[in-house]
C-alpha cells in the first residue's frame, strides 16, 4: 500500500462514506455482461441420471449380517463402502452444479490458456 493513501481502515472508512472511488472500478465497457439463466435442475438432473442408472443399481445391494454381530473388520468395510457412496454422491452433486452452470461459467472465468499465464506472474 501507499504511504500516503492511508492505513485499510482509513480507505474502508472513506468507501463507506464516499463510495468506492471511480478510478479503481473495473470498466467492462457498457456495463456487466448479462449472463444467461442457468439451465433448469430437472434437465441437468434427467442428463446425469441416465449415465448412472446402471451404477446406483449395483450399489443398491446391501450386505446384511443375520446375527447383528459384527468383526472390527466388517465394521471398517462397511465404514469404507459408505464414505465411498458418500464421496461419489457429493461429486455427483458438483457435477450437477458445473453442468447446469456451464454458460455462465464461461463467461466469467477466463480461458484455460489464460489461466497458466496468470499463475507464472505471481
Amino acid at each position: 500500500m501507499d504511504s500516503e493513501s492511508g492505513s485499510l481502515y482509513a480507505l474502508c472508512r472513506s468507501w463507506v462514506r464516499n463510495g468506492v472511488p471511480h478510478e479503481s472500478q473495473p470498466s467492462f465497457g457498457t456495463g456487466a455482461p448479462i449472463l444467461p439463466r442457468p439451465l433448469p435442475a430437472s434437465v441437468v438432473d434427467s442428463r446425469i441420471s441416465e449415465k448412472d442408472n446402471d451404477a446406483e443399481k449395483e450399489n443398491s445391494e446391501e450386505e446384511k449380517n443375520e446375527t447383528g454381530e459384527y468383526t472390527a473388520s466388517d465394521l471398517l468395510k462397511q465404514h469404507v463402502k459408505r464414505a465411498k457412496k458418500i464421496r461419489a454422491g457429493l461429486q455427483k452433486e458438483r457435477l450437477r452444479r458445473i453442468e447446469r452452470y456451464k454458460q455462465r461459467l464461461a463467461l466469467l472465468l477466463p480461458p484455460p490458456s489464460e489461466l497458466g499465464k496468470h499463475d507464472g506472474h505471481s
